[in-house]
C-alpha cells in the first residue's frame, strides 16, 4: 500500500506541476489529498484526474487565462471522476 501511495504521489505531482505556475507547497497539499483518495486508480486515470482539475480551474476564470488548480478544484475533479466510474459500472453491470 505504501509503495502504491508513493507511486500515486509521484504521478500526481508530475501532472499537477505542468502548466500554470503553482507554489510547490500548494502542489504538495493537493497531491497528498488526492493520493489518499485514489487507491486503485491507474496512472492514466490519475493523469485524467489532473487534467480534469485543470479544466475545472480554467472554467472558473471563464477561460480567460491559464490558472493552476486549487485543492477545491482537485476535489471537484475527483467527484466527477468517481461519478463517471459509477456510471460506467452501472452500464456494464
Amino acid at each position: 500500500m505504501q509503495c502504491k501511495f508513493a507511486a500515486h504521489r509521484d504521478i500526481l505531482k508530475i501532472h499537477l506541476s505542468e502548466g500554470a505556475s503553482k507554489r510547490a507547497d500548494d502542489v504538495e497539499a493537493i497531491v497528498d489529498a488526492l493520493a489518499l483518495k485514489t487507491e486503485g486508480f491507474s496512472g492514466a486515470r490519475l493523469r485524467h484526474l489532473c487534467d480534469e482539475a485543470k479544466r475545472v480551474a480554467v472554467r472558473k476564470v471563464a477561460y480567460t487565462r491559464a490558472v493552476a488548480p486549487t485543492l477545491a478544484d482537485a476535489m471537484e475533479a475527483l467527484e466527477v471522476e468517481l461519478s463517471n466510474v459509477e456510471k460506467g459500472e452501472q452500464n456494464n453491470g
